[in-house]
């Protein structure tokens, strides 16, 4: 016999708890799947989900938002700086969770904080301020008709696998980065303005990969549409992406990883004018000098995408159909499909 459990939170006092933390506490502590129905609202909550089998279902990504203030430089409450990897509003680290009609945004003030003088002691240089974490832990994890918002590393997938679809990604730098397997089928990523870069330099990158090079696939991209904020965010103002080698502790020091040769892909996407080819990334070399990444070295590619650049910008990068015919679901995810699925990848 099939069981399952069900807690609805409504914070106006109309569910089971008025909080998704109370609806978590109060959840079995088994596998057995659990399902969060969360009514309308703005939720201000800093989540750890390790409940494996958890749902968490809201009524609308534009009325349902679980939202929470923080960024790497900003302090806890016992004083310690969160780092980018704490600066999340989620944090998975359980298999099969799953996301619908939601949004989760984190509500650093990005622009506010640019604003400031650089010798105002408020202002913070690490502004990293994740909303979605897949963390370490965290494994088969499926986001369906959700918002995700931040400025900067508003989506880290450090690790699994994980599935968008018809999902909204805002954010500036590297937005969606990480060394973990993800596929983003039919979602709109979204390019937001900032005013504080200097003239000639790009606002922001879509991506920066991580992957491992013992892993086959990165960030894969399906027919994604590639937006701006406004009318404000100028033409080639935004980079693909970079490749993203971390400082990690090694038996002979630290620095770059070497082997996290990131790996991306966007097949059949729409650019819009804002997108502009690719771009490199610094990291720190063993006797610690800086040393840059470039795309040309990393595992980068394009696929039939619509774009009113100039098409040379990607020509080095471009898969043949055969090449294309390895980016199928059966092998990127290998043995796990996601249930969410809608929309058919090709």
């Amino acid at each position: 016999m099939n069981i399952e459990h069900y807690i609805v939170v409504d914070q106006l006092g109309n569910g089971d708890v008025t909080t998704i933390q109370e609806a978590l506490d109060l959840a079995p502590q088994s596998d057995i799947p659990l399902t969060i129905f969360i009514k309308p609202g703005r939720y201000e909550e800093k989540l750890h989900i390790v409940r494996p089998n958890t749902h968490f279902i809201g009524t609308s990504k534009y009325n349902t938002t679980i939202s929470y203030t923080s960024a790497n430089g900003l302090l806890t409450k016992d004083g310690k700086i969160w780092g980018t990897y704490n600066s999340y509003v989620v944090n998975v680290d359980a298999s099969d969770i799953t996301f619908q009609s939601l949004a989760i945004e984190n509500t650093f003030d990005f622009i506010g904080n640019q604003r400031l003088e650089e010798n105002d002691p408020s202002r913070i240089s690490a502004t990293q301020a994740v909303a979605l974490l897949i963390g370490h832990e965290g494994d088969r994890v499926q986001c369906i008709d959700c918002t995700l918002k931040s400025f900067q590393d508003t989506l880290y997938v450090s690790a699994g696998k994980s599935y968008f679809e018809s999902t909204d990604i805002w954010g500036t730098v590297d937005f969606i980065f990480g060394g973990g397997t993800a596929v983003f089928n039919y979602c709109e990523l979204v390019c937001r303005w900032r005013e504080d870069t200097i003239e000639g330099e790009p606002l922001g990158f879509v991506s920066a990969p991580c992957t491992d090079i013992e892993a086959e696939y990165g960030l894969v991209f399906f027919r994604c549409e590639l937006k701006r904020e406004s009318e404000r965010v100028p033409e080639k103002s935004y980079r693909l992406g970079r490749p993203w080698h971390p400082t990690t502790e090694f038996s002979d020091g630290s620095y770059a990883n070497p082997n996290a040769v990131g790996h991306c892909a966007y097949i059949r996407c729409d650019f819009e004018n804002h997108i502009y080819g690719w771009d490199k990334m610094h990291g720190k070399a063993k006797g610690g000098e800086q040393i840059w990444f470039y795309a040309e070295d990393s595992r980068f590619h394009t696929f039939q995408n619509q774009t009113s650049t100039i098409s040379n910008e990607y020509s080095d990068f471009e898969m043949s159909t055969d090449q294309v015919s390895i980016y199928t679901l059966e092998r990127i995810f290998d043995d796990w499909q996601p249930n969410l699925m809608h929309k058919p990848i090709l």
